[in-house]
């Protein structure tokens, strides 16, 4: 069985750092892929440091304009 990896589809629209129990992880809220309003994913990106996940919440920000 191979590795697996989701591709989510939608518009991002917040990005955040959040703490987490094994260090910091970045959360990305986007758009459903549907385009229906009543409806978001959220892409967790876990980090090794604070630093890291800031650098990464920069570089959602300025790709995406947020």
């Amino acid at each position: 069985m191979g590795i697996f990896r989701a591709i989510p589809k939608g518009t991002p629209r917040h990005v955040y750092r959040v703490p987490h129990q094994r260090g910091e992880q970045v959360e990305v809220v986007m758009d459903a892929p549907t385009g229906d309003s009543s409806d978001s994913i959220t892409l967790r990106i876990p980090c090794t440091s604070v630093a890291e996940a800031d650098d990464l919440v920069r570089v959602w920000e300025e790709a995406w304009n947020l």
